[in-house]
């Protein structure tokens, strides 16, 4: 399956970067700030300090803050704190560069407070509200340098908790069509789009890619590209899930072999454990 791995939009950043929603992705981990205004909310691109290309997560300064927000899909890793190190020291350099900060000079600087936030669409019993290099890496040690993230799971009555449910209706009515095609039919994603409108999930969004066809084109390119990457990584994990299930029970069949050769098991009981043929068994033995 070839995927396109070259950046883009995504239906996260896609979302997310349109007025009306960016501010209330803000008011979901701020409510406190009621009168924020539109205006005052500058959505800003991240970029790969090495490469110099976007990511297609999403950050925005207001203010003085500066929040960068992260998606985490069907995999869970304590990982992405090292992911967010790499985005503040960007986002730091970045803002040092632009506003031509001396750090050598004697006069203190001025930075935004930087917040991050992982938005986890999948399933996970537990759901810590952070992750931390201090607490996940390095066992509560004290540490000079810290980077914890806020993990956000849509479990209030907010925009993220509309997205969570996009993602779970989508999970369930595109892989599989995603895997019998290769791509998700345009009748599938009319009719994901549809209910989600129905049911007042990102209602405002669904409607406009519903009645364009552009965005409905676009929206209709990104997910495809997102469900065949989200299908190549499933398939990777059940090749791995089968090659340790299969290194176990090469494992528990050398120890009954063992056995048998040091007296432990008759060979009925070792034909028996091993669900092997005599066959087989004489041509190991």
């Amino acid at each position: 399956m070839q995927i396109n791995r070259k950046y883009k939009d995504t239906l996260f950043t896609d979302i997310f970067k349109r007025p009306g929603y960016v501010k209330r992705l803000y008011l979901s981990v701020h409510e406190e700030d009621q009168e924020i205004k539109e205006e005052e909310i500058e959505v800003t691109t991240l970029n790969n300090v090495l490469t110099d290309q976007p990511y297609n997560d999403l950050s925005m300064k207001v203010r003085n803050k500066y929040l960068i927000f992260i998606e985490a899909q069907s995999t869970f890793s304590k990982n992405i704190v090292y992911r967010m190190q790499h985005y503040v020291t960007d986002v730091e350099r970045r803002l040092i560069q632009d506003n031509h900060l001396n750090l050598y000079s004697s006069k203190q600087i001025e930075l935004p407070m930087i917040e991050l936030y992982c938005i986890y669409t999948g399933n996970k019993e537990n759901k810590p509200e952070t992750i931390s290099l201090s607490h996940d890496f390095f066992n509560d040690q004290k540490l000079d340098l810290d980077v914890v993230v806020h993990m956000l799971y849509g479990n209030k009555d907010d925009i993220i908790h509309e997205y969570v449910e996009f993602c779970k209706l989508a999970d369930d009515k595109l892989l599989h069509d995603i895997s019998l095609y290769n791509e998700i039919p345009l009748k599938s994603l009319e009719e994901l789009l549809t209910e989600c409108y129905n049911k007042n999930i990102l209602k405002d969004y669904t409607n406009i890619v519903r009645k364009e066809m552009a965005s409905l084109y676009k929206v209709h390119e990104m997910m495809t590209q997102e469900y065949a990457s989200k299908m190549y990584q499933y398939e990777i994990e059940d090749r791995i899930n089968k090659g340790i299930q299969q290194g176990i029970q090469q494992g528990q069949l050398n120890a009954y072999i063992q056995m048998y050769k040091d007296g432990i098991l008759s060979f009925d009981q070792l034909l028996s454990y091993s669900g092997l043929s005599h066959e087989q068994l004489n041509q190991l033995l």
